[in-house]
């Protein structure tokens, strides 16, 4: 979750932006990283889908986070309370979006 900080850039004006963007950016994976072993529970592949199953309030935040990290193969995500609608973008295999996402989480 990144949130809104007030800070000096190098002339000594105050800029507001993300923390991320005083501290040059982090690895795009990172929330990912320490969200999903919190809060992701399972990943069902089906077609060119990915069912996340999430615990109760936290699907839009990993959505958020899985949106984020860039992964290759993942078009977008859907979110709602506690499950998460991955689609996988042409060509790419469900089962290893799936695969790949659940190694975030042990």
């Amino acid at each position: 979750f990144r949130s809104l900080s007030k800070g000096r850039n190098g002339t000594g004006k105050v800029r507001y932006g993300s923390v991320d963007s005083f501290h040059g950016g982090v690895d795009p994976t990172s929330r990912l990283r320490r969200m999903a072993p919190d809060f992701l529970l399972t990943a069902e592949p089906t077609g060119n889908l990915v069912v996340l199953k999430t615990t109760v309030g936290n699907a839009q935040g990993l959505a958020a986070a899985l949106d984020a990290a860039g992964i290759s193969g993942v078009a977008g995500t859907v979110a709602g309370d506690d499950t998460i609608l991955l689609v996988c973008s042409s060509g790419a295999s469900s089962k290893e979006i799936s695969r790949q996402i659940m190694k975030f989480a042990v």
